[in-house]
């Protein structure tokens, strides 16, 4: 299986969203889930299971993604899929 990396360097969308309570790494998740799922953003759940780790559901499909800092700007971070197929939160 091929795996793409995504990082999310876009001030604007982030620092909007994070200005309505969603962190950055919440924000990246839920873009990377909706990106990974093919589901469109208003139907993408996340749940926090653990710092910087989110459950993520929607239209069927969930796993868990790890998020990390990848550069200098609050906005430069990266969540990458953990491979946990399932309907619940571990």
């Amino acid at each position: 299986m091929v795996r793409t990396s995504y990082v999310f360097g876009t001030v604007a969308p982030l620092a909007l969203l994070s200005a309505c309570g969603a962190s950055v790494y919440e924000t990246a998740a839920h873009q990377r889930a909706a990106s990974d799922f093919g589901c469109p953003d208003n139907l993408v759940k996340l749940t926090s299971v653990g710092e910087k780790q989110y459950h993520a559901t929607g239209c069927g499909k969930s796993d868990v993604y790890k998020c990390l800092k990848t550069g200098a700007n609050e906005s430069d971070v990266a969540c990458e899929p953990q491979d946990v197929q399932s309907g619940s939160p571990p």
